[in-house]
């Protein structure tokens, strides 16, 4: 019979990710993800809209929050604004795109300029779980890291837990300490 690690392994491989490690909560992912922002900078941009979750795993982490607007048609990040917000604060360490209420987030413009500043993009794919980008991408396999929830109201609700995945394996030895 495989074991937790292994179940977690299946799970984040159908999500082009080589780690992942389920956890209580899809808070405690993101709580995770948060904390592989570096010491030095420790300010994470995060949509206006998103559940309150998004903001505690933020403060959770010892993180500041900033926030950036969305966009008026469906409540997601504004990719626009995100990248303005990454160029003019260079404390910022992370930044969170949240897929809400199974729509998908432009994340590829904001993970592109992420890379050019060393900014981690933490991908929060709780309410998208299943959901593929324009180019055929499954959503959950861009940024640094990706978290689900399978919690009350997701997608895949199991009533709690969540799941942690990367394809670095730093990250990923960093969380399971």
């Amino acid at each position: 019979m495989p074991n937790l690690v292994e179940k977690s392994t299946v799970f984040s491989q159908s999500y082009d990710r080589e780690y992942g490690l389920f956890v209580g909560s899809g808070t405690t992912a993101l709580t995770l993800a948060c904390l592989q922002a570096t010491s030095t900078r420790q300010k994470i941009l995060l949509p206006a809209i998103a559940c309150a979750h998004v903001l505690y795993s933020v403060l959770y982490a010892g993180c500041i929050p900033v926030f950036v607007d969305v966009l008026n048609e469906n409540g997601l990040i504004d990719p626009d604004k995100a990248c303005e917000a990454l160029d003019s604060d260079e404390q910022i360490g992370a930044v969170v795109v949240v897929h809400i209420y199974g729509q998908i987030a432009d994340t590829k413009p904001i993970y592109e300029k992420a890379k050019t500043l060393g900014v981690l993009v933490i991908e929060d794919a709780a309410q998208a779980q299943g959901g593929t980008y324009p180019d055929g991408r499954i959503v959950g396999s861009y940024g640094d890291l990706s978290v689900f929830s399978f919690g009350h109201t997701k997608i895949l609700d199991l009533g709690r837990g969540g799941i942690l995945m990367t394809n670095n394996k730093k990250f990923f030895s960093s969380c399971c300490s």
